[in-house]
C-alpha cells in the first residue's frame, strides 16, 4: 500500500490515493443490508478516514525527511574550509608581528621556539600528522583563550 512512496510520489497525491483506497475498503466493509447506511455509521467511517489520513501524512513526512537526510549525508558540505591550516597559522605567528603571537599564544616568538627546542631535547617529537610546533600552539591557544576543543578545531584544521 505504501510502496509508491519510495518511487518518488508526491505527498498530496499519496494522501489522495490512500484516501480513495480507504474509502473503497470502508464502503465494502460497511453493513448495508437495508440499502443505505445510517448517518451515524457514515460519520464514524469519516472519522476513521480522517485519522487514517493524518497517520498516512505523518508517515509520508517522515519518509520524505529520511530521504532528504540521506541526500545530505551522501553530499556532505565541507566544514573546515579555512585558507590556513594550523601549521600555516603557526608559521604566520612566528614570522608575523611580535605582538600577534603574544596575544594568541601568551608568549613571544623566541620563548615559543625555545620551548619547542626544550621539548625536542626531552624526547618529544612530531606526531604522524601534526608537528610539535603545532601541538604546542594548540595547547597554548586553548590555555590562553579557554576555548573548547570544537572552537579550537576551527583554528587548527
Amino acid at each position: 500500500m505504501f510502496g509508491w512512496v519510495a518511487t518518488g510520489g508526491s505527498t498530496a497525491i499519496g494522501v489522495q490515493k490512500i484516501q480513495s483506497q480507504l474509502l473503497i475498503s470502508l464502503s465494502l466493509s460497511m453493513d448495508i443490508d437495508d440499502g443505505d447506511p445510517t448517518p451515524l455509521a457514515v460519520k464514524e467511517w469519516q472519522h476513521i478516514l480522517q485519522h487514517a489520513t493524518i497517520v498516512a501524512s505523518a508517515y509520508m513526512s517522515m519518509i520524505a525527511t529520511i530521504i532528504d537526510f540521506n541526500t545530505i549525508k551522501k553530499n556532505p558540505i565541507p566544514y573546515h574550509t579555512s585558507a590556513l591550516s594550523g601549521e600555516a597559522w603557526v608559521i604566520e605567528l612566528l614570522i608575523g608581528h611580535p605582538d600577534h603571537i603574544r596575544c594568541e599564544l601568551g608568549m613571544h616568538a623566541h620563548i615559543f621556539v625555545g620551548l619547542v627546542d626544550e621539548l625536542h631535547e626531552l624526547g618529544h617529537d612530531d606526531s604522524k600528522f601534526v608537528s610539535l610546533e603545532e601541538q604546542l600552539a594548540i595547547f597554548l591557544y586553548m590555555s590562553v583563550t579557554g576555548l573548547s576543543i570544537r572552537h579550537s578545531g576551527e583554528r587548527f584544521q
